[in-house]
């Protein structure tokens, strides 16, 4: 068994093809101008490579401290308007991920693997 394929392990043209662009198209707020978009694009590499629940639980976590430090970048009421958005967006994501997430018996391993599954999903 080999080791899963890393989010470093993509080039800038995969990670797009993957990010859906921070569900801004069922969320309340447009998150493409916030602080968020870096994480996001990690967090949907992790729900597309899947695997079992222990691995969603980790890429949500992953993504909440990755948001906690961007939150942290800032002061103010800056701060505390990210703090809010970064709370809500993160409980909808542990809520609704369960229904996203590729449910596998182990992590993809290769881009292709994880590529045939986005072209049937989004063909």
């Amino acid at each position: 068994m080999g080791k899963p394929l890393q989010f470093e392990d993509l080039t800038e043209e995969q990670i797009n093809i993957l990010w859906n662009g921070v569900g801004s198209a069922h969320f309340f707020i447009d998150p493409h101008d916030l602080i968020f978009k870096e994480p996001s694009k990690k967090h949907d590499f992790y729900y597309w490579r899947g695997g079992k629940e222990e691995h969603r639980v980790e890429a949500d976590e992953i993504f909440r401290a990755e948001c906690k430090e961007k939150i942290n970048e800032h002061g103010g009421l800056a701060k505390l308007f990210y703090m809010a958005a970064g709370w809500i967006y993160y409980q909808v994501l542990k809520w609704a991920g369960k229904y996203s997430f590729e449910y596998l018996d182990k992590p993809s391993e290769t881009w292709e693997e994880i590529y045939e599954r986005w072209e049937k999903q989004n063909s």
